[in-house]
């Protein structure tokens, strides 16, 4: 940042101040990167509340194909009580 040396006059003319002068911002390229950030942050809380990977929703996949294929495996074939044998 640039500074500046200016001699205020009134009191004390010998103390030399030094003043920064405010970096210049486009505004509008501020309210973007503003709103980018934000949507950047909502994007990041909802993958972690809602979203899986493909690979992970392969894998539940496969893992329930598997639970039921051997649950179905397992199961004991009962007659109905309500038809006569």
């Amino acid at each position: 940042m640039a500074e500046f040396l200016f001699l205020l006059s009134g009191t004390n003319d010998d103390v030399p101040r030094v003043f920064q002068l405010a970096e210049i911002i486009n505004l509008n390229k501020a309210r973007k990167a503003r709103a980018r950030a934000e949507a950047k942050s909502d994007a990041v809380a909802n993958r972690a509340s809602h979203g899986r990977t493909r690979a992970e929703k392969d894998a539940a996949e496969a893992r329930k194909a598997r639970r039921d294929q051997v649950l179905d495996g397992a199961r004991i074939e009962r007659p109905d009580e309500d038809e006569p044998a």
